[in-house]
């Protein structure tokens, strides 16, 4: 079904904003997956992106490979990468 509606459409890509789980149920439900990522646009793209079976609504999944990650005392995202 969701073919016919959506053509050769196999995930949606969400960043830049918090998405809500409900909606990303529902186009789960219809057959279209939604990854969300997470980056920082004043220093690096994609630093995480939920992807195939490690995808959980309202998440925004694990770092991509090369990326580390690290909470700071004050709560600040700390990212390293070689990009």
């Amino acid at each position: 079904m969701a073919s016919r509606i959506w053509g050769r459409l196999r995930f949606l890509l969400c960043g830049g904003a918090a998405l809500k789980p409900e909606l990303a149920t529902v186009f789960s439900a219809a057959g279209i997956p939604v990854l969300q990522g997470y980056g920082l646009t004043q220093t690096s793209a994609v630093l995480c992106v939920n992807r195939g079976e490690l995808n959980r609504a309202g998440t925004v999944g694990v770092p991509i490979p090369g990326v580390e990650i690290e909470i700071a005392p004050d709560d600040e995202i700390l990212a390293k990468a070689p990009t």
